[in-house]
């Protein structure tokens, strides 16, 4: 299992994959409403704002519910719902979609 990180480490860590092209997406069914990134609604500098905005106490972390060593990172800031695991020297958007109400 990752060392448990900080909100602001993990906010750097994301903020240098976005700036650096280091991000993949998660296959899913529904990604066209649960992945505006991928889809290429939202572009890569929309994302970065949205993460910069945000504060620690809107982001959480929890192991993934299929592989407990793995953990995913939410974010929920102006509006706006992140998933994310960091990987190595990735990050894997698992949801990037406006909050539901």
């Amino acid at each position: 299992m990752e060392a448990k990180l900080g909100f602001r480490d993990v906010r750097q860590r994301v903020l240098d994959a976005l700036h650096s092209g280091r991000v993949i997406h998660a296959f899913r069914r529904d990604r066209q409403a649960k992945n505006l990134l991928d889809m290429g609604v939202l572009c890569t500098n929309d994302v970065v704002d949205i993460v910069q905005k945000a504060r620690g106490n809107e982001h959480a972390c929890s192991p993934h519910h299929r592989d407990t060593s793995t953990m995913v990172h939410v974010l929920r800031s102006a509006g706006w719902y992140l998933k994310f695991v960091l990987l190595d020297d990735h990050v894997e958007f698992l949801s990037v979609h406006r909050s539901e109400p």
